[in-house]
């Protein structure tokens, strides 16, 4: 599957952070599907700007949608596995504004 389609990432042990903090600067509106979340535990979605970030604490076949300038990253208690899609014009992830972690708020 190729990073227009969208993507399959599978935690395989311990704890995990998902991918890099980033905004894109051209128009593409994205989704996150997280599954195989056990039933006792949660995932913390980041969302938001990276100078006032926010956070939603997710469950297993959960989705949140997401603008084009927010960042996308995450944390759980447990191992899980999450499904994400893009709707854009967006195909060059050159153009993606990364925040450094001690930049977030």
């Amino acid at each position: 599957m190729s990073a227009a389609d969208g993507g399959d990432d599978r935690a395989r042990s311990g704890k995990c952070l998902e991918h890099y903090a980033c905004s894109c600067t051209l128009p593409q509106d994205g989704g996150i599907f997280y599954f195989e979340v056990p039933e006792d535990q949660a995932v913390c979605h980041f969302m938001g700007e990276p100078s006032e970030t926010r956070h939603i604490w997710m469950k297993g076949d959960q989705a949140v949608l997401s603008p084009e300038w927010s960042i996308h990253s995450a944390a759980a208690t447990s191992n899980y596995t999450f499904i994400w899609g893009m709707a854009g014009e967006n195909l060059d992830y050159g153009d993606q504004d990364f925040s450094k972690i001690v930049e977030l708020k």
